[in-house]
């Protein structure tokens, strides 16, 4: 499993709203299929850790052979 860990400078980023936009390959039809997952810190399955600014998520909708892209998207505040 591939986890995301976001950093600034050397601080794990906490308390972000992190989703993966994953675009599955082009269906028989030639119609573009995206999903979009949204990735927990919050240390229950599969994160292991919460508050750890290690994101976590399964994505299991392969539906064929072929390329799968992944953007993934992070918001959050920064802490003075």
């Amino acid at each position: 499993m591939n986890k995301i860990v976001f950093f600034i400078g050397e601080l794990a980023v906490l308390d972000a709203k992190v989703v993966a936009e994953v675009t599955r390959p082009l269906s028989a039809a030639g119609l573009v299929d995206t999903r979009f997952v949204v990735l927990q810190d919050q240390g229950t399955d599969p994160d292991v850790t919460s508050n750890d600014g290690v994101y976590s998520a399964y994505f299991i909708n392969f539906t064929a052979k072929g390329r799968y892209n992944v953007k993934v998207v992070t918001l959050y505040k920064l802490r003075q």
